[in-house]
């Protein structure tokens, strides 16, 4: 017994050093997405092609990929090294840790396109502010992070889907990611608590798909 306490003790001091560290890379990539988005946002409007449009999503992906796997993969190296034994009680806390991470992980990327949806939503570039906040939004629910995710959720249905027309919808491939923003939000949506919302993006996803041209 007091050997299987020591080693969660010890596995609890390793998972806080992890998220110590998570906490720093969120502040690293956020500072880094702070400086890149407007340059980039730039070349975007200008050039308004869908590879450039996809660039800047591509690069906060692959950063947080790379963060992502970093975390895990140190994690895995120091619990193996602590965990010399088949009880079942550590490794379901273990897992329970990495779970814990896995949250903490979406909830910065979710944060870094929380931010690149700002940016391109001061632009004026709904069609990709909507992707931001979709992707946001997802990514926010699905790590438990509702009172953001409800944030994103309306700046899309309110400040970007009735902005941009049918074409700009299908060309940035929407309807995969809406598909998964609303299978999300219903496994959060416990006593129809999201009811309305989920009512709300379709209504405004079928109005883009009958809208040709922008409005005045």
């Amino acid at each position: 017994m007091a050997q299987e306490m020591e080693i969660l003790t010890s596995v609890n001091g390793f998972y806080q050093e992890a998220f110590s560290q998570l906490v720093q890379y969120t502040f690293a990539i956020i500072a880094l997405v702070g400086i890149l988005v407007p340059l980039i946002a730039g070349i975007i409007q200008w050039r308004s092609t869908k590879t450039e449009k996809e660039s800047l999503e591509k690069l906060i992906r692959d950063e947080i990929a790379r963060t992502k796997l970093e975390l895990q993969t140190t994690a895995r190296e120091e619990i193996k090294s602590l965990v010399a034994t088949e009880n079942t009680a550590i490794h379901d806390r273990i897992d329970q840790k990495f779970n814990q991470l896995d949250m903490e992980l979406k909830k910065v990327e979710a944060k870094a396109f929380h931010l690149q949806g700002n940016t391109s939503l001061d632009e004026k570039n709904y069609s990709q502010a909507a992707r931001d906040f979709c992707s946001s939004t997802t990514l926010y629910f699905s790590g438990q992070d509702e009172l953001n995710g409800k944030k994103t959720l309306s700046a899309l249905i309110e400040n970007c889907l009735p902005k941009i027309i049918k074409s700009e919808y299908e060309n940035n491939d929407m309807d995969e990611l809406v598909d998964m923003l609303i299978e999300v939000i219903e496994q959060s949506n416990a006593n129809g608590r999201y009811f309305s919302e989920i009512q709300c993006l379709k209504t405004e996803i079928r109005n883009v798909k009958s809208r040709e041209a922008a409005q005045a």
